[in-house]
């Protein structure tokens, strides 16, 4: 028996042995808290699948460690994001797409299930743009704060505003870049593989001083190219086509933004999103699957959801809010979500599109349209995870503590 039932125990002991009868303490019902992530809809390199992938299980795993000891659906949306927010593969923060000026232009969005929702639109240089949302969810009467309110607001909730430029990554010219032609192989899975050394191994020296810059097709300077930095290989600039330089800065920017659902000790849902848009967007863009509730991500007593993919038809088809009714007119959470999904497809004659969701009673599902979706998902202590149709990796997940997961026997 564990600590807590002992506790009781003796709790209701003592109060039958001084008042005679006891029915007042009961133990609350404690639930088993899901999380499941997701790192975009879309294509990815495969050269880059394995680091993705562990990036979304990682993400995953530390949410959920969390909410097994009790944090809040919330804060584990949030954790979930931000983690994937500070990695370079990702369309959302740091290595996000790129504007037709040549920034990262971010938006996120965060609701859950008390209706509550926050997000913020067109924002620059904040490292982790949903725990502005997060702060625009409780601190304000809106919804939505976006370009100067939302960077003002940021430097009146004390967030730190990164200097220009810090969310780009410095790019590593190869070879190899021309992957649309690579030949699929699948991927070694090996949860004991260092990530990190393998990338390492791709690392050149020579480059590491590399900036380079190429205006996106839509923009009023398209031709043009600017040589940041290159101390090291002053001539690089001619060396590559310019395909290969536009994929320097847009390599992971085949895939849609990041998410996050979650369901915590107490039943309560949550559901977010971050995303840095579309690459050579225009200035004022904002992604409607961060900043619209009902179109990317939403949430009420019966579910939670968070959907990636092409933006002008989630803005038109809102199929967040449309799977959320039929989790209301009572239909099974794997068969609303592919029924939901399939419609997207049919009406809006587009499969670039993922999801992942939750119902009230935790039940998890993801479903996609697109060639990549990488998810990953946590419950009663195993992680599920996957990138292409039709395939589940699973593992146990070591070393939790697991203090209110009680499953002892005898209570009086």
């Amino acid at each position: 028996m564990c600590d807590f039932c002992t506790w009781v125990n003796k709790i209701k002991a003592k109060v039958k042995t001084e008042q005679g009868a006891f029915d007042g303490l009961v133990i609350p019902p404690r639930k088993d808290p899901v999380i499941i992530v997701h790192g975009g809809a879309g294509r990815i390199p495969k050269k880059n699948r394995i680091a993705m992938l562990e990036d979304v299980k990682t993400a995953a795993i530390k949410a959920y460690t969390n909410l097994i000891r009790g944090s809040h659906v919330l804060d584990a949306v949030e954790e979930a994001i931000c983690h994937m927010e500070s990695q370079k593969y990702f369309n959302c923060a740091f290595g996000g797409s790129l504007d037709y000026t040549g920034d990262v232009v971010m938006d996120a969005g965060i609701t859950d299930s008390g209706f509550q929702f926050g997000s913020v639109g067109a924002v620059r240089d904040i490292e982790h743009p949903i725990s502005l949302a997060r702060l625009v969810m409780h601190n304000t009467d809106h919804i939505l704060l976006a370009e100067k309110g939302a960077q003002s607001f940021a430097v009146e909730s004390r967030m730190s505003i990164l200097s220009p430029g810090s969310l780009i990554p410095t790019p590593t010219p190869s070879p190899s870049l021309n992957w649309e032609n690579e030949e699929e192989e699948e991927p070694q899975i090996d949860s004991t593989t260092n990530i990190e050394a393998n990338l390492a191994g791709d690392k050149n020296p020579k480059y590491e001083t590399l900036v380079l810059k190429r205006f996106p097709q839509c923009s009023p300077y398209y031709g043009q190219m600017i040589e940041e930095k290159c101390e090291t290989q002053p001539n690089l600039v001619n060396i590559f086509e310019p395909t290969l330089l536009e994929l320097q800065y847009s390599l992971f920017n085949k895939v849609g933004g990041v998410g996050a659902v979650a369901y915590d000790r107490k039943g309560r849902l949550a559901a977010g999103t971050s995303t840095a848009g579309n690459q050579g967007k225009l200035n004022g863009y904002m992604s409607p699957a961060a900043t619209v509730p009902g179109c990317g991500i939403f949430a009420d007593q019966t579910g939670c959801v968070s959907i990636s993919g092409h933006d002008q038809t989630i803005y038109a088809y809102a199929p967040a809010r449309m799977f959320i009714k039929r989790l209301n007119a009572g239909e099974i959470i794997d068969e609303a979500l592919n029924m939901e999904l399939d419609e997207f497809q049919d009406s809006m004659c587009q499969s670039n599109i993922g999801a992942i969701a939750l119902n009230s009673d935790g039940k998890p599902a993801v479903s996609f349209r697109s060639q990549h979706f990488l998810w990953a998902y946590c419950e009663l202590g195993w992680l599920y995870y996957g990138w292409e149709k039709n395939q589940v990796f699973s593992e146990k997940i070591e070393g939790l503590d697991r203090p209110l997961d009680c499953m002892c026997e005898g209570v009086i």
